[in-house]
C-alpha cells in the first residue's frame, strides 16, 4: 500500500483516492523554505470554470530560477524561483478531472500547490519527451499555484507553455473552439525563441499608449499558419517582438498594428495559445485586436508580402485605445 506523505493534511480515504490523479510520484512532502505560494504570480492568474473553452487553455511563462526545488518527492526536480509562482489557476471545479501540463524546448518539470494544501510534482509525465503533466481526478475548487522548473540552473530562462485541460489535452495541443484562432500547418514559427527586437512588460492602463517599436519586417519563410490574413514572409526562427501583458478586468482591448511604407502582415501567438493573423485592415497595414486579452506573453511576427529579410522603416504599435493610423 502506498503511504500518503501528507496524511496530517488529508483523511486517509482522500489520500488513497489521490492514487487516481496520476502515478504516486505526484504526491510530495513539504519542507522548510517552501516556495512562496501566497505571492502574486509572475505571469498572472487564469480563472476557469468546469466545462471551460478553449480546452486546453494556456498561459506563457519563462521557466526556471536560481533555487533548487525544495519539495521532497518523486518528480520534484529542477530549479525555480522561490519568491512567487509562475502562474495561478483560479478554478471552479465541475465533474471532470483537471490536467495541468507544460511544454518547452528545454527539459522542464512542474510543481503545483493545490487548494487543499498539497504539493504535487511531475517531471516527464507528458506524452512529449521531457515535458511534465499532472492529472487530478477529483479536483477541488480554489487556487492552484504553479511553478515550471528547469532541469538545470540557468540564467537564460526558457519559454514554456502551461496548459489546463479537462479532457487530457497537453500543452502544445491546439484547440479549434475559437473562431479567431488559426490552424497550424507544417512546422510552426519558433515562438519559444528570444525575440529579435526585444520584449517589454505592459500592465493594463500602460503609458505611453501606443507603445511603439521600430522593426525590420519580413523574412525568408512563408507564414505556415493557415487562416484569413495569414500571408506573407516571416522569420521562422524567432518572433520579432514579445509583449508580456498583465490584463485588467477585460474592459480594454489589446491592439497590435503596424505602420509601414511596404505591404505588411501580422502573426501573433497569444497568451491563451492561439495563432492569430491579419493582413490589410487599414490599407496595406495589419491590425489584430484582442477584445478580452489574457495575462501572459504575446509573440509577434511582422511579415512582408514579398520574400525579403531586409525591409526596414516599419513600426509595431501596441495599444489599448483606438489605433492611431
Amino acid at each position: 500500500m502506498r503511504i500518503c506523505p501528507l496524511a496530517h493534511l488529508l483523511p486517509v480515504a482522500a489520500c488513497l483516492l489521490l492514487s487516481a490523479c496520476s502515478p504516486a510520484r505526484t504526491l510530495a512532502q513539504k519542507s522548510n523554505g517552501d516556495p512562496n505560494w501566497r505571492a502574486t504570480p509572475v505571469y498572472g492568474t487564469i480563472t476557469l470554470r468546469g466545462g471551460f473553452t478553449p480546452d486546453p487553455t494556456t498561459a506563457s511563462v519563462q521557466a526556471g530560477g536560481s533555487s533548487r526545488n525544495p519539495i521532497q518527492g518523486s518528480g520534484c526536480t529542477g530549479y525555480l524561483s522561490l519568491s512567487a509562482p509562475d502562474v495561478d489557476l483560479n478554478y471552479t471545479a465541475g465533474s471532470l478531472p483537471l490536467s495541468i501540463s507544460a511544454a518547452s524546448g528545454s527539459d522542464i518539470s512542474l510543481l503545483v500547490y493545490t487548494p487543499d494544501g498539497r504539493w504535487l510534482c511531475d517531471d516527464d509525465g507528458a506524452d512529449a519527451p521531457l515535458d511534465p503533466k499532472l492529472t487530478i481526478s477529483n479536483p477541488r475548487s480554489g487556487n492552484y499555484n504553479i511553478w515550471v522548473a528547469t532541469y538545470a540552473e540557468t540564467s537564460d530562462r526558457p519559454r514554456a507553455t502551461v496548459a489546463f485541460s479537462e479532457v487530457g489535452r497537453e500543452a502544445g495541443t491546439s484547440s479549434s473552439s475559437s473562431s479567431s484562432s488559426s490552424s497550424a500547418s507544417g512546422n510552426l514559427p519558433n515562438w519559444q525563441a528570444n525575440p529579435t527586437y526585444g520584449e517589454i512588460r505592459l500592465d493594463v492602463g500602460f503609458r505611453p499608449d501606443p507603445m511603439v517599436r521600430d522593426v525590420t519586417v519580413g523574412g525568408s519563410s512563408r507564414n505556415p499558419v493557415s487562416g484569413t490574413g495569414c500571408t506573407g514572409f516571416i522569420n521562422m526562427n524567432a518572433p520579432d517582438f514579445e509583449v508580456n501583458y498583465t490584463a485588467g478586468s477585460g474592459a480594454l482591448p489589446l491592439n497590435f498594428y503596424v505602420k509601414s511604407k511596404v505591404d505588411t502582415s501580422l502573426l501573433i501567438y497569444t497568451a491563451d495559445g492561439r495563432w492569430v493573423c491579419d493582413d490589410d485592415s487599414n490599407g496595406l497595414n495589419p491590425l489584430v485586436s484582442i477584445t478580452n486579452p489574457r495575462t501572459g506573453s504575446y509573440q509577434i511576427w511582422v511579415g512582408a508580402y514579398a520574400e525579403s529579410g531586409n525591409l526596414a522603416g516599419s513600426q509595431l504599435l501596441v495599444s489599448e485605445l483606438t489605433p492611431q493610423w
